[in-house]
C-alpha cells in the first residue's frame, strides 16, 4: 500500500531549489510550449483584494449579525436618555429605631441619568474624571458599534480590516469605565448612621445601567467573533483572488497544470497562535509572580472610606471606617441591606454577574491558559481582561467621593441647619497598585507578536505559494503541512 508522501514546508524557504519545480531533479522537464503558462501560474495573487464580512457568510448569519450590532445600537441610546442610578437620602428620625436592614421611608430621591450624571462630576469638581466618563461611556460605545457595522458592511482588504477590529478587541472593554464608577459609588454609599440624628443614603441601580452594562458586553463578544472569522478566512481570500470577488471557495480557475492540480484544493490560514512547547525556568518565575500579585490584589483592600461629618460629632461617635476589596464590592452590592432598599433587584443581580466573571473569574482563568501555553484561547480571554480599567475607576473615582457627593446631599444638609452633615472620605488603596501590576502583568504576557494577526497579505501569499509547490514536486496530489498552523488540504 503506498504511503502519503508527507513533508513540512517553511515559509521562509520558499525559493529553494528542492521545492522548484524546474530544477527538482525527480519532477519531469515541463515542456517549452507550456513556459509561458507556467510563468504565470508561478505569480503570486494579487494583494490588492478587497471583501466584506457580510458577503462571504451565509444571509442567515449575515441577518443576525447585523441585528445584533443594531440593537445595541438602539439599546444604547436608551440607557443614555433613561435613569440610570437613583440616590435616595433620608434624615427620618424613626432610623433610629429601624436598625441597619430595616424598612427605611427615603423622603427625598435623585434620579440620575447619563448626562445628569456627567454634569454632577463637572460640577464637583472632577472635571477630568467626567470627561473620562464622557468619552469612554458616551463617545466610545457609539463610535464602536458604527466601525462595527462599517467593517462589517464595507469591502476592505484584509489588513486594514484586521487593524480595526484589533483596536477595537483591545479598546472595547474601556466602555466598561462608567460601569464600574457607580459600583464603586454605590458600594461606599449604601449605609445607615443612627442617632439623635440619624441618615441614611442608598445608592439604587436602575435597568438603563444595566442595559449599557449589556451593550457593551455584548459588542465586546461581537467583535472578538468578527476579528476571529476575519483571521480565519485571510488564506481562503488570498487564494481565490484570481476571480478579484473575493470569494470563498475552491481554486478552479488556475493556469495551465497548476490549476489542474490544484483543482478541488483550498487554502485554510489560521491566525499564528500556536501552542508553545514548554515553559522555561523564567517563564515559571513570572507566572508564579503573576499568581502571587492577582492573589495580593484579591485580598487586599482596593480603597477605603470614612464616613463623617457634623452628624457623627453630635452623637459623640466616631468615624466609621469601610474598606473593600474585589470581592467586598460584590457583598456590598448583593447585601441584604442593599437589596433590601432596592425596589429592582434584577438590574443589582445583572451587574454583579457581570462583575464576577469579567473582574474574579476571567484572570485567573487567563493565568491557567498563560500557563498551558494556549495562544487561540489567551487571545479571546485577554479581549475581556478590565482590571487596568477598574483600577482606573477605583483611583479616580475614589478621592472624588467627598465633593461628589456634596453636590447630592448639601442642599439636605443646609435644609436641616447642618452644614456639612454628611461627609464620604475615600482613599486608595493597596489592592489598587497590586491590580495595576497584575493588570499590566497579564497585558505583558497575552500581546506577544506571534499572536496578533500581523502581516496578513505576505502571509498569505507564502501559503499560496507554498502550497501550490508542494503539489507541482509530488507526483500524487498530497496534504501539505505548512509551519506556522497553515494547511494546504483536499477538499474531496
Amino acid at each position: 500500500m503506498a504511503t502519503r508522501d508527507h513533508r513540512r514546508v517553511s515559509l521562509y524557504d520558499l525559493d529553494s531549489p528542492s521545492l522548484n519545480p524546474q530544477t527538482h531533479p525527480h519532477h519531469p522537464q515541463t515542456h517549452p510550449q507550456d513556459a509561458e503558462s507556467e510563468t504565470r501560474a508561478q505569480k503570486p495573487p494579487p494583494t490588492n483584494i478587497v471583501t466584506s464580512l457580510h458577503a462571504s457568510h451565509p444571509l442567515h448569519i449575515s441577518i443576525l449579525s447585523t441585528l445584533i450590532i443594531i440593537s445595541s445600537l438602539c439599546l444604547l441610546i436608551y440607557s443614555h436618555v433613561s435613569i440610570s442610578t437613583t440616590l435616595w437620602f433620608s434624615t427620618d428620625s424613626t432610623l433610629s429605631t429601624t436598625g441597619d436592614c430595616g424598612a427605611i421611608g427615603f423622603e427625598d430621591v435623585y434620579e440620575v441619568s447619563f448626562i445628569e450624571a456627567v454634569r454632577r462630576t463637572w460640577d464637583s469638581g472632577a472635571i477630568f474624571l467626567s470627561l473620562l466618563i464622557f468619552i469612554c461611556s458616551g463617545v466610545w460605545p457609539y463610535l464602536k458599534l458604527i466601525t462595527l457595522l462599517y467593517v462589517w458592511f464595507v469591502p476592505s482588504s484584509p489588513p486594514r480590516r484586521s487593524t480595526a477590529l484589533s483596536c477595537l478587541r483591545s479598546l472595547g472593554r474601556w466602555s466598561l469605565f462608567d460601569v464600574y464608577a457607580i459600583l464603586v459609588v454605590k458600594s461606599a454609599s449604601d449605609f445607615t448612621l443612627s442617632g439623635s440624628q440619624p441618615v441614611a443614603v442608598n445608592v439604587e441601580i436602575r435597568p438603563g445601567l444595566a442595559a449599557f452594562a449589556a451593550t457593551a458586553v455584548a459588542s465586546m463578544l461581537h467583535a472578538e467573533w468578527m476579528h476571529d472569522v476575519s483571521c480565519r478566512n485571510v488564506g481562503v481570500v488570498a487564494v481565490s483572488a484570481k476571480t478579484q470577488e473575493g470569494e470563498v471557495g475552491s481554486v478552479t480557475d488556475m493556469d495551465s497544470e497548476t490549476g489542474n492540480l490544484l483543482q478541488q484544493q483550498t487554502v485554510l490560514a489560521r491566525p499564528a497562535c500556536s501552542r508553545g512547547s514548554k515553559l522555561n525556568a523564567l517563564a515559571l518565575a513570572a507566572l508564579a509572580a503573576l499568581a502571587a500579585v492577582m492573589a495580593c490584589a484579591y485580598s487586599i483592600p482596593l480603597f477605603d472610606v470614612e464616613i463623617g461629618g457634623l452628624i457623627t460629632w453630635i452623637d459623640d461617635g466616631p468615624d466609621i471606617n469601610r474598606n473593600f476589596t474585589a470581592g467586598g464590592i460584590i457583598r456590598a452590592l448583593a447585601s441584604t441591606c442593599s437589596l433590601s432598599r432596592t425596589p429592582m433587584k434584577a438590574p443589582v443581580y445583572f451587574l454583579v454577574a457581570i462583575y464576577a466573571v469579567i473582574v474574579l473569574a476571567l484572570p485567573p482563568i487567563a493565568l491557567v491558559v498563560l500557563a498551558a501555553l494556549d495562544r487561540k484561547y489567551l487571545r479571546s480571554v485577554g479581549a475581556f481582561l478590565s482590571l487596568d480599567v477598574l483600577f482606573l475607576a477605583v483611583v479616580l473615582m475614589t478621592p472624588k467621593l467627598e465633593g461628589l457627593m456634596q453636590t447630592f446631599i448639601g442642599p439636605k444638609c443646609e435644609e436641616i441647619g447642618v452644614a456639612n452633615c454628611l461627609k464620604l472620605t475615600g482613599k486608595v488603596g493597596k489592592g489598587s497598585w497590586l491590580m495595576l501590576a497584575a493588570a499590566l502583568m497579564l497585558i505583558g504576557g497575552i500581546n506577544e507578536k506571534f499572536i496578533k494577526c500581523e502581516g496578513i497579505r505576505e502571509r498569505a501569499e507564502g501559503v499560496f505559494k507554498a502550497c501550490r509547490r508542494s503539489v507541482l514536486t509530488s507526483n500524487t496530489p498530497m496534504d501539505a503541512v505548512v509551519e506556522g498552523g497553515v494547511e494546504c488540504t483536499r477538499l474531496s
